[in-house]
């Protein structure tokens, strides 16, 4: 129910609906089929529409509309992201972990794991305000460190040398950027997922039965743990993707391919027009070295032949 009144409820009616999350298809306007070029093609329609610059006497409710699209457009566009999502997507619409069969007997982990989807949605952070609690830094920032707090919280606590590196601010050096990312989305969680399990052994009938029930119980851990590892490792993609200072890298980096790339073209220009200079200097040279004798030759040589070339097609007139 509640579903079907979010899809049927307008933006303007709906006084909470900066804080609700709606499916990405919805927000484009577009089929669950729709191919590359139709996301494209409606991304382009609707962005003219809500541009803040379009709408100057609706302003907020247009930046949060084209927000929204931005965030909705960079996930279906990108087909191993569009994948995950599709995948996941009741999941974080609905911003809980969809594996918990009984809501109220969820443990930290699938408390955390809503909290992970949640911020899947273009209103998880308000702005790229450093100092901002609800911007993008010390939001990512806070979410990241309670993973790994949740991580350090066993019998036996982590290292602190094996802490990650932290998410920084607008300032931070690109590398340490880079070194957060790599550490996130090659997160491997060592938590037990004991909750995971389906089985008592204690009431196994014997030592056959037990072991089924462990290897089963095994099975049901590990599948947890893949799928909690996914989702911390796809949000650190997804953050990736938006963080500016990657994106600013990035815009560099293709700067910095597209001077040398003309710098190389400049070079093999300058090279091409000093062999082309050589070749005519080594002509002039050769024709100014020539002696008269050569000379007399060469003009014989030539009258010779345009004298059998004359010949031969007056033969041809006359035959």
């Amino acid at each position: 129910h509640f579903f079907a009144f979010f899809r049927s409820c307008s933006v303007s009616l709906c006084p909470n609906h900066s804080n609700m999350q709606r499916d990405y298809y919805e927000v484009l306007e577009i089929p669950r089929d729709a191919d590359h070029d139709q996301i494209r093609k409606q991304y382009k329609l609707l962005s003219l529409k809500w541009h803040p610059d379009k709408n100057p006497n609706n302003k907020e409710m247009a930046e949060r509309m084209f927000k929204e699209l931005q965030n909705a457009y960079s996930v279906l566009i990108d087909p191993h992201e569009r994948k995950w999502y599709d995948n996941h997507k009741d999941a974080i619409l609905r911003g809980v972990d969809p594996s918990a069969a009984n809501f109220a007997q969820e443990n930290e982990v699938s408390e955390l794991s809503g909290r992970l989807y949640r911020h899947f949605s273009s209103a998880a952070f308000s702005s790229f305000d450093e100092k901002s609690e609800k911007g993008f830094y010390k939001t990512f920032a806070k979410l990241f460190n309670d993973v790994f707090e949740l991580e350090n919280s066993g019998s036996s606590p982590l290292p602190q040398s094996t802490r990650p590196p932290a998410f920084g601010g607008p300032s931070t050096p690109y590398d340490e950027v880079e070194a957060f990312y790599d550490y996130w989305m090659r997160f491997t969680s060592r938590l037990s997922f004991g909750f995971a399990e389906k089985y008592n052994p204690s009431e196994a009938m014997n030592r056959e039965v037990k072991r089924a029930i462990e290897k089963e119980n095994k099975r049901a851990r590990d599948a947890e743990r893949v799928k909690y590892n996914s989702l911390v490792r796809n949000l650190a993609l997804h953050v990736k993707k938006r963080d500016p200072r990657v994106l600013a890298f990035l815009s560099q980096q293709k700067a910095k391919i597209q001077e040398e790339a003309r710098k190389a073209k400049a070079k093999a220009q300058a090279r091409m027009a000093a062999e082309r200079e050589q070749r005519k200097k080594l002509s002039d040279d050769y024709w100014r070295n020539l002696g008269e004798d050569e000379l007399r030759e060469m003009r014989e040589n030539d009258a010779l032949v345009q004298a059998m070339l004359a010949q031969s097609g007056g033969g041809d007139g006359g035959g």
